[in-house]
């Protein structure tokens, strides 16, 4: 499984506690099965008491990182912060 699936997966999990949503984005029953056993497997998400996949320690730290490395702001789009009353001209 690829960087990017493995974080899209990870982030679904954390929403909405599973990830039966993709089946509704065109991937089948068997390949949604397979990317769960293969979580479950790396110890990255468990099953709590009322049947939710839930993130495991391992999954929330591997999530955060992935998202520091993915979501990175460019310096050069940053707008310096300017006075209330100051006139801003894209």
């Amino acid at each position: 499984m690829n960087k990017e699936k493995m974080y899209m997966l990870l982030n679904m999990i954390e929403k909405y506690s599973s990830i039966i949503n993709l089946i509704k984005l065109g991937y089948s029953y068997t390949d949604v099965v397979n990317y769960y056993k293969e979580l479950t497997e790396k110890d990255l998400i468990k099953t709590d008491e009322n049947s939710y996949k839930i993130l495991t320690k391992k999954g929330k730290e591997l999530l955060k990182e992935y998202k520091k490395e993915n979501i990175f702001p460019l310096e050069k789009y940053r707008i310096p912060k300017i006075k209330l009353d100051s006139i801003y001209l894209p």
